[in-house]
């Protein structure tokens, strides 16, 4: 049953393209490498190609990326952090299926993996798997995941862990 619905998604998101392409345009959107160990979070969206990708999602107008993401979070699965459990990675322009994407990618650390509850009709599957995955991702969770193996990052994860604000321009 939860691939029918998978594939009932993915034909809806195939279908939505064009009004995707423009919504898209004009919003940012969040994502969390949420990591637990040597796994992460990994999210099948409902509306989307299918593939694996990180908790997040659109920000609401004038909405602050940190409070974005944690509410996302919260939204597709559950799970509650605060502000100060978030690292800032990146901010990337990108272009997945055609679809221009403004992302804040955010990170976190925690030691338990939490109670995970997808929220239904937005969230397919939900699973923990190995930072070191090869299986094919959305390109705003390979994104992440390739920053977070750079070991040129390892000073920035540690040194973040003080400093979670977005880098200022």
């Amino acid at each position: 049953m939860k691939s029918l619905w998978q594939k009932l998604g993915t034909a809806a998101f195939w279908a939505s393209w064009p009004l995707l392409w423009i919504y898209l345009r004009v919003t940012k959107r969040t994502r969390l490498l949420l990591v637990c160990g040597d796994e992460f979070l990994a999210v099948r969206g409902w509306l989307s190609s299918g593939k694996w990708g990180l908790p997040g999602g659109g920000l609401r107008w004038k909405e602050d990326p940190h409070v974005g993401t944690l509410r996302e979070l919260h939204e597709e699965t559950n799970v509650v952090l605060t502000a100060k459990q978030l690292r800032f990675m990146f901010e990337k322009r990108y272009k997945e299926y055609g679809l221009p994407i403004d992302c804040y990618c955010f990170f976190a650390e925690i030691k338990k993996k939490p109670s995970i509850k997808p929220r239904l009709f937005e969230i397919t599957d939900v699973h923990w798997l190995p930072l070191k995955n090869k299986e094919s991702f959305t390109k705003d969770a390979a994104s992440a995941l390739s920053w977070w193996q750079n070991p040129r990052n390892a000073s920035k994860k540690l040194a973040s862990k003080s400093d979670s604000s977005l880098p200022h321009n």
